[in-house]
């Protein structure tokens, strides 16, 4: 506080020259004198602030002794009353001109929804004709592939029929060029059956392979289209505990082959029936039989 009055005359810009500065010095020297110049600026700053708030305040009350700012209601009734609303006449060619404005503007509108509705219908209208035809294509294309698959046995017979992998029968064996069975295998795998075939006939019915042989021979005739011959074998190896099921499968494709389809679905329910392993595209084959 004792240096009140000297730091309201610096805030208050009465110091000049020498003065100001060494008081400016004395400032950044003296925290206590640091600190009071700062105390009362925030007081003259608050001040200031609410003094602004009460002069604003004092301009929105109003002074009812001055008769000039005072609102006369009587007056002011006198004024609402003398206000006319003119009716407007059907005559008056400047309502007539609105009038047929207000129609020709409505007119458009209606024409412009009009419009949009018919794109709108049309576009539905295509969409709806596109996705019937569609539709009707693919159910048509449905209906001629199944109609086909179950009309035509050929076509199931080349999507079921594989000739039998003879590399399960030759994974433990030694081969030696000069053994037949072995001779047969050879071409058997690169797919010259009828080369296979002469070495599987040069076999003797006593050897020991004999039933994988006749199911080799059996697809060897399949190959060679003479299905009468594959059945004698495939019925060979029917008491075959492993490859009685290849040869009934088999055995059942080369009855289409022949034109027995009803021998072919005999063939084909025994399998299903017995649940072997070819149990799954049995029961697919008889669906296109």
């Amino acid at each position: 506080m004792k240096y009140i009055w000297l730091v309201e005359k610096y805030l208050e810009g009465e110091m000049k020259g020498e003065e100001l500065s060494r008081f400016e010095l004395e400032i950044l020297r003296n925290p206590e004198l640091a600190n009071e110049v700062e105390r009362v600026r925030k007081l003259d700053l608050f001040a200031r602030n609410q003094y602004a708030r009460l002069r604003d305040t004092l301009e929105l009350v109003e002074d009812y002794n001055d008769m000039q700012n005072v609102v006369d209601y009587s007056l002011l009734g006198d004024d609402l009353e003398s206000l006319q609303i003119r009716k407007i006449s059907n005559n008056d060619p400047e309502f007539n001109d609105f009038r047929e404005k207000v129609k020709a503007a409505s007119l458009q509108k209606q024409v412009r929804e009009n419009f949009r509705n018919k794109i709108m219908i049309s576009r539905k209208a295509i969409l709806i004709a596109a996705a019937s035809f569609a539709f009707l294509l693919a159910f048509s294309l449905i209906a001629v592939f199944t109609r086909s698959a179950h009309n035509n046995p050929a076509l199931a017979y080349e999507s079921f029929y594989e000739p039998y992998p003879a590399d399960l029968l030759v994974r433990d064996l030694v081969i030696t060029t000069a053994d037949p069975y072995q001779s047969g295998l050879s071409e058997y795998q690169q797919a010259n059956y009828g080369m296979a075939l002469n070495h599987f006939n040069r076999i003797p019915p006593e050897s020991e392979a004999n039933n994988a042989i006749s199911l080799l021979k059996g697809v060897c005739y399949m190959e060679l289209k003479q299905f009468e011959s594959a059945m004698i074998c495939f019925d060979s190896i029917m008491n075959d505990p492993v490859l009685s099921d290849y040869g009934k499968w088999y055995k059942g494709l080369c009855y289409i082959k022949l034109g027995e389809p009803g021998h072919a679905r005999e063939v084909f329910s025994q399998i299903t029936e017995q649940g072997g392993h070819f149990s799954k595209q049995a029961k697919n084959i008889l669906k296109s039989l």
